[in-house]
């Protein structure tokens, strides 16, 4: 239960852009989620990870740290253990596409394009939907990228 508050709550706020109370609840959102990892942390294959990814991918300014992020993102991947796109895709967009890394945004996008669906499948849909926006993400990468491609 405090995983889906938690995640609630943060979608609403992602959601709320201009309601400016929203933004000041995101620590409750943190706070649920803090707790359902203390209590749970391998909780959905690493759900609860991703959830850290994104939190701590919002840069310094905002009171998160890219080395968090990334310590967050490699435990979603352990926890995912293959079976679940979605903590290369929170990467992806989170850190990846905010920091201009290239490499590292067609490193993920070919796994994800490359990742069998039917591994997995209790997770057809999610994988699949998650197919979906990195194909998305792939046909907007000289918009989402400064410079020259490599």
């Amino acid at each position: 239960y405090l995983y889906w508050a938690g995640a609630a709550l943060a979608k609403w706020i992602t959601l709320a852009k201009t309601d400016p109370a929203a933004a000041g609840r995101l620590p409750e959102a943190a706070a649920c989620m803090q707790r359902a990892l203390e209590l749970d942390p391998d909780f959905d294959n690493g759900s609860i990870y991703e959830f850290f990814i994104s939190y701590e991918a919002r840069g310094a300014v905002m009171g998160g740290d890219l080395k968090k992020a990334a310590k967050y993102f490699k435990k979603a991947e352990a926890l995912a253990a293959g079976k679940k796109l979605s903590p290369w895709l929170t990467y992806v967009e989170a850190v990846s596409i905010p920091g201009q890394n290239k490499k590292e945004f067609d490193e993920y996008i070919q796994k994800i394009l490359a990742f069998n669906l039917d591994v997995c499948p209790e997770n057809r849909l999610v994988n699949a939907i998650a197919r979906k926006r990195a194909q998305y993400l792939l046909q907007k990468k000289d918009d989402l990228f400064l410079g020259e491609q490599e």
